[in-house]
């Protein structure tokens, strides 16, 4: 029994229903308990009714027979894949959880209050992904900012800040601007895939879902994301992404004397853990805080060297270089021509 509102009784059942008049953004729950309690209850050959109290509440009633005609079908057998997961795939922790803290694994953040679909999503995914999981909006924004994860679950409806809000802030945030979210949703309406999408979303998935299909939704996702980095490294897919690769740019250029500039020194004037910025910037340009550092230098002694206006020696001191030798070297490996041969190779043009 409840105290509610007044619910509109001839839909109560039907999957993901809500009324009009309850504000669902402000509930908890994944918009399935009473068609799945009903079909639970049919299952077993019995019967549930509800009688509803304006101002009062509703009372239900569950009456299940004695000594049923025939033997029920056991769980798995009901739980189809179009229900929203199969409670035997939660109880399979040893299968599932073969590679649970791998750490060259890909992370990927689930956002939901519903500690079941917590749960079965992360038993579903962590022989594949490092799993991170936030109850409410604002837990995940915080463990996303920390972790920067490869891609993020997060669910639409949950009480305090909703799925959209959280997406836009991600969108909109520098660290978190490049990672693939997914929305999950009990909502099919159109206008509310539109403005998942237009919060800045990469996909959306309905419960209840498909657990193969949202699988390689993920996969999907994340290899998308692949494809696109070695065109990010020259080309910042987002506004955010530009800023942050400028502001990068900018810090690298004004320390680009100091051969010893690196990592720990870059975090710190960006305002960044050393972790942080290292998940950044390889989810942006797929290279390592080192390798763009110095490739950066490389791609200013270049500049330099095509001007002809100074010594190979003094190219090498401008851009942080320890020696003429050393400088050679990595110009060599980097372009497959040395820093003379590239001069010549100038004055001739």
């Amino acid at each position: 029994q409840n105290n509610g509102k007044k619910r509109t009784l001839a839909r109560i059942f039907e999957r993901f229903y809500s009324s009009d008049k309850e504000n669902v953004s402000k509930t908890s729950g994944s918009g399935i308990g009473l068609s799945l309690t009903k079909e639970l209850v049919e299952l077993y050959k019995g019967e549930i009714t509800v009688k509803s109290t304006p101002g009062k509440g509703s009372l239900f009633t569950v009456v299940l027979p004695l000594h049923p005609e025939q033997e029920a079908k056991e769980p798995g057998d009901f739980y189809q894949e179009e229900l929203l997961f199969s409670p035997a795939s939660l109880t399979d922790e040893s299968e599932a959880g073969e590679h649970p803290n791998d750490p060259d694994l890909p992370i990927v953040l689930i956002i939901d209050d519903n500690p079941e679909i917590r749960s079965f999503l992360r038993l579903l995914l962590q022989k594949e992904y490092q799993i991170l999981e936030a109850e409410n909006g604002q837990e995940g924004l915080k463990i996303a900012k920390q972790e920067i994860p490869d891609i993020i679950l997060c669910d639409v409806m949950m009480p305090g800040l909703e799925g959209f809000a959280v997406t836009q802030r991600l969108k909109n945030e520098e660290l978190t601007s490049h990672i693939p979210i997914l929305m999950l949703t009990a909502r099919t309406a159109a206008d509310q895939q539109i403005m998942g999408l237009q919060s800045g979303a990469d996909d959306y998935i309905t419960k209840p879902f498909n657990a193969a299909v949202l699988a390689l939704k993920i996969r999907n996702a994340l290899a998308r994301k692949q494809v696109l980095k070695a065109y990010l490294q020259n080309n910042p897919g987002n506004e955010t992404d530009q800023k942050f690769i400028h502001k990068l740019n900018e810090i690298i250029d004004n320390h680009l004397e100091k051969p010893d500039f690196g990592h720990e020194e870059l975090s710190r004037l960006i305002y960044m853990s050393k972790s942080q910025i290292y998940r950044k910037v390889h989810a942006v340009t797929n290279q390592t805080v080192h390798e763009y550092i110095r490739n950066r230098r490389l791609m200013k002694a270049r500049e330099l060297l095509k001007k002809g206006t100074h010594k190979i020696s003094e190219v090498a001191y401008l851009t942080g270089f320890y020696d003429h030798a050393q400088f050679t070297r990595s110009f060599k490996k980097n372009y497959s021509i040395s820093p003379s041969e590239f001069m010549k190779s100038e004055q001739g043009a």
